[in-house]
């Protein structure tokens, strides 16, 4: 099942395009990887290489199959990856890194000392001529110290050095291929290191596609069998430009990921192999519900947050404010309406004081399309237009 987007990324932004989608949520699980994400860039590659890419777009696919000594975290400060840990001399010119041990290259080479001197030599030759040799020219000397520890030595204290390893030029690349790659051409199209992501293909102009790496030390990484890199040029691979924008589906895109956020929900619980697809019928939530009828009717007076949060028509405003009137005395099914609760909905899997509303009557085979018949006046119309950042005020639909 390929996943498009349908927005036209900016490349600094094409690194957290996965983030923002559905499965990439359950991080932390081990649930089975999804499909192929394909993602539309506004521009096309200039090189697979770290130490010769100048433009945001191949720096940032790249960090897909090769990884550095040190990465940025999610607050921008420098956070080992391939490195365990780092002693720095008290004149500040001697930098140890201990290496994780076990890495192991796509080509089933294990990541060490000698590898990563071999990288940071090559990517630093003048014959090669790759524009950022000189990335790391206060670099006097790089050592082997032992099969899992290297050395560097700086000319001079350099504060920002690992600031400089963890922008993704540095990149270790197999022996391998720094072995057989001797111009920097042939490193251009080629790609070996040490990432979630193996390449598969690439031709700067159509598509970049990379497919997950099995042997990638992280557990439950990475979210996809594979990534399809895609510029919105004029590409077989896109839809036609007349093609609408698929607004149902975008709906229950957001509503999964108000789920995920604030429900407590997991990804696995709304999508899974026996269910790979959002019902276009329904939101994910009451879909849900379906699913698991038995945890249902609930309790309004007795059920804690997490389980009131489980309720199709109750969110986070209306459960807390549950939580707190009860406590007051017994709540009826009007005082739920004043709370906030969409009792229209809700109605199917609560009690209130061990009773169901007056006059409802339904069965599992009818509260499908009870529920449905709520859905049709809420989902997008099919006139309904795409908003864009471009449009005057007032005009778009």
């Amino acid at each position: 099942m390929n996943r498009l987007s349908s927005a036209f990324a900016e490349s600094r932004l094409v690194g957290s395009i996965a983030a923002v989608m559905l499965a990439a949520a359950a991080s932390g699980t081990h649930a089975a990887p999804l499909e192929t994400l394909t993602i539309a860039v506004n521009t096309g590659f200039t090189t697979m290489d770290p130490w010769d890419a100048t433009d945001n777009l191949s720096r940032t696919a790249a960090r897909s199959f090769y990884e550095s000594l040190y990465t940025f975290d999610k607050n921008l400060k420098p956070t080992p990856q391939l490195a365990e840990s780092v002693d720095i001399s008290p004149d500040g010119r001697i930098y140890t890194f201990k290496l994780r041990q076990g890495v192991k290259f796509h080509d089933g080479t294990i990541l060490d000392a000698e590898a990563v001197k071999l990288s940071f030599e090559l990517g630093a030759s003048q014959d090669l001529k790759r524009t950022r040799r000189n990335f790391f020219n206060f670099v006097e000397k790089i050592e082997a110290a032992d099969k899992y520890t290297v050395r560097f030595t700086l000319k001079s204290p350099m504060t920002a050095f690992l600031e400089r390893l963890s922008n993704g030029t540095a990149a270790i690349a197999c022996p391998s291929l720094l072995a057989r790659a001797k111009t920097k051409q042939a490193l251009a199209f080629e790609a070996c290191g040490t990432g979630p992501y193996k390449l598969v293909r690439f031709n700067p102009a159509e598509e970049l596609l990379v497919e997950r790496n099995p042997d990638y030390r992280v557990p439950g990484l990475p979210k996809f069998k594979a990534l399809r890199w895609v510029p919105v040029v004029e590409n077989s691979l896109l839809p036609s430009l007349d093609t609408k924008p698929p607004l149902l589906r975008e709906h229950r895109l957001y509503q999964a990921d108000w789920l995920l956020r604030f429900y407590g929900f997991q990804a696995a619980e709304l999508l899974d192999d026996a269910h790979p697809d959002f019902d276009p019928r329904l939101d994910p939530k009451c879909n849900w519900a379906l699913r698991h009828l038995d945890q249902f009717p609930v309790e309004v007076m007795r059920a804690d947050l997490e389980t009131l949060l489980r309720v199709p028509g109750i969110g986070p405003t209306s459960a807390r404010r549950i939580v707190s009137a009860r406590r007051c005395g017994t709540l009826r099914f009007e005082d739920l309406k004043k709370l906030g609760v969409v009792l229209k909905r809700a109605q199917y899997f609560i009690t209130c004081g061990g009773r169901i509303p007056e006059g409802l009557h339904f069965s599992p085979a009818t509260l499908p399309l009870q529920l449905e018949r709520l859905e049709r006046d809420t989902l997008p119309s099919d006139q309904a237009a795409q908003l864009s950042l471009f449009d005057p005020v007032g005009e778009a639909v």
